[in-house]
């Protein structure tokens, strides 16, 4: 359990940090910026694929897991700054089911690893 609070600790910490980062000046409009993070995405996932494949040392898949985890915050921070843009107010109840969409992913990934290892 403290493991979990431990992940959904720092999937919080890189979801800031991407959020944080995201408000510096940008040389690429953000259709771009989408279209490179997309295809960032694919190409790690693709790697971790690669890795399980050749049954990685666990620690490789662990940076690897943390690598997309940090790309699936940058897609967050994208999207609220999308939502930003919009004429509608953003609050909370906006947000939350985007931050929900988040965490579930992660853990998702988290745990299907997991599932792989254990077997």
């Amino acid at each position: 359990m403290e493991s979990k609070q431990r992940q959904e600790q720092q999937w919080a910490a890189d979801l800031k940090k991407a959020l944080h980062t995201s408000g510096q000046p940008v040389r690429l409009s953000l259709d771009e910026e989408k279209k490179q993070l997309h295809q960032n995405m694919t190409h790690e996932t693709q790697k971790l694929r690669i890795l399980l494949k050749q049954k990685a040392p666990k620690e490789k898949i662990d940076t690897q897991i943390q690598t997309i985890i940090q790309l699936r915050a940058e897609q967050l921070s994208l999207l609220i700054q999308t939502l930003k843009k919009q004429p509608t107010q953003l609050d909370e109840k906006t947000l939350t089911p985007y931050i929900q969409a988040y965490y579930t992913d992660c853990y998702t990934l988290v745990h299907s690893i997991d599932a792989f290892y254990d077997r």
